[in-house]
Parts: C-alpha cells; sequence; structure tokens
C-alpha cells in the first residue's frame, strides 16, 4: 500500500520505518505541510500518518478534512504524537482521522491495527474498501439523547463520538409531538465535556422551506 507521511521528529520516523517496512508498506516522508498536500496528489496514497506535534490544532484539521475530501472512506488517517490532550485527540476523531498513537509507538498494536486496515478481508466501522466514494449509504445504530431543537438542528448528548459531517435520520415527533416528519442532519462539531459525555450538535440539510416553516412556528409556540 501507497503510505505518505508528515513527520518532523527523527524518533517518530526511525520508528515507524521500523513498523512500514515490516509490513512491506510504501512510505514516503513529506517534508513540510504544503509539501504534504502536494505529494498525496501525486502519489495517491491509502494511508497517511500525520505528526500532530509539529502542527498546530487548525493546521492538522485542515489535512485531516484535505485528506477525507480528496480520497472519501477508504484513506486510513493516523496521528502520531507524545502530548495530545484529549480535547484534542477528540477533534481529530470527530474531523476524521481513523486512529491515534502515542510516542514511544507500541510497536505489536501499531502492527495489529495496520494489519487489520490494509488486508482486504477486513471491514472496519467507516472504512470499506469495496466503496469508491461517499455516496453509499451506511447504517449504524448508537444511543443518542436529544436535548435541544433549534432554528439551525439539533443538538444532542451520548457516550458515544460522531464525526464531523456524519448524516443521520432523526424523527421529530420524539421531541414535538406535532412535528410528523423526519429530517436529515448532519453533524457539524463533536465536544468533550467530562471523561464520557460528548455534547454533538447537528444542523438539518436537505430540508424543505415548509418543513422549516413548521418547525420554526412549533419552535415558538414550545
Amino acid at each position: 500500500m501507497i503510505t505518505q507521511a508528515f513527520i518532523k521528529n527523527p524518533k517518530y520516523q526511525k520508528s515507524l520505518d521500523i513498523i512500514t517496512s515490516k509490513n512491506k508498506l510504501n512510505l514516503e516522508l513529506s517534508q513540510s505541510y504544503s509539501d504534504f498536500k502536494s505529494d498525496i496528489l501525486k502519489r495517491r496514497p491509502g494511508l497517511f500518518f500525520i505528526e500532530a506535534d509539529c502542527l498546530n490544532l487548525l493546521e492538522a484539521i485542515h489535512l485531516i478534512n484535505d485528506v477525507r475530501a480528496i480520497f472519501g472512506l477508504i484513506s486510513t488517517i493516523i496521528i502520531l504524537g507524545d502530548n495530545v490532550s484529549r480535547i484534542k485527540l477528540v477533534d481529530y476523531l470527530a474531523s476524521g482521522a481513523d486512529q491515534f498513537f502515542s510516542f514511544p509507538f507500541d510497536e505489536a498494536l501499531i502492527e495489529d491495527f495496520l494489519s487489520k486496515r490494509t488486508n482486504s478481508e477486513y471491514c472496519q466501522a467507516f472504512k470499506y474498501r469495496n466503496i469508491p466514494s461517499r455516496t453509499a449509504d451506511i447504517s449504524l445504530t448508537i444511543n443518542l439523547q436529544a436535548i435541544e431543537i433549534n432554528t439551525k438542528g439539533v443538538v444532542f448528548k451520548s457516550s458515544f463520538l460522531i464525526k464531523n459531517g456524519t448524516r443521520m435520520d432523526f424523527k421529530l415527533s420524539d421531541v414535538i409531538a406535532e412535528l410528523k416528519f423526519d429530517v436529515v442532519l448532519k453533524v457539524v462539531s463533536t465536544d468533550l465535556v467530562d471523561d464520557n459525555l460528548f455534547i454533538i450538535r447537528t444542523h438539518f440539510t436537505e430540508i424543505s422551506d415548509d418543513k422549516l416553516n413548521q418547525i420554526f412556528s412549533a419552535l415558538r409556540k414550545n
């Protein structure tokens, strides 16, 4: 598998060279932020390593978003770092990263993860090798508690992390009885409020003006 990495720490590079060599991955390093963005277009990799320590949070999220926008769900994005807070980790995963590994790397753990991601007989959540783009629908069931409906969308509370951009169907009558229709929601942000709880904000998408007017009317009444 073609593999691209943006890593500046020599310790990370040495360890990653050993791991990718064992797994017969064709690894190439980008020397800068801009090089990484151009290199991935030239090489079309399927596996990406990004060092969080050499980027600010916004830069890292932009890289993750770029990879997801260009290569879709079939790509695997791994974040590497030393001192990453839980809040930042949530931001990386919610933006589309698949995994995070801290240094010093647990080689056995990384090799196990890579073996699952680089063999076609495996199929993980958010990554289906036979799906060429985002156009194929999948269905997942998780526990969410709606805590607010507003003019933009619905806010949920959950112990599950949901990635930004995820779409979901929601029955409004579960919260406001008079709204007897379903809506499509898109996750726009996820915030960690304590060790086991996330606040997930969504926006309405693919919704008609008539349904929006019904929602506005119901909100004024309630």
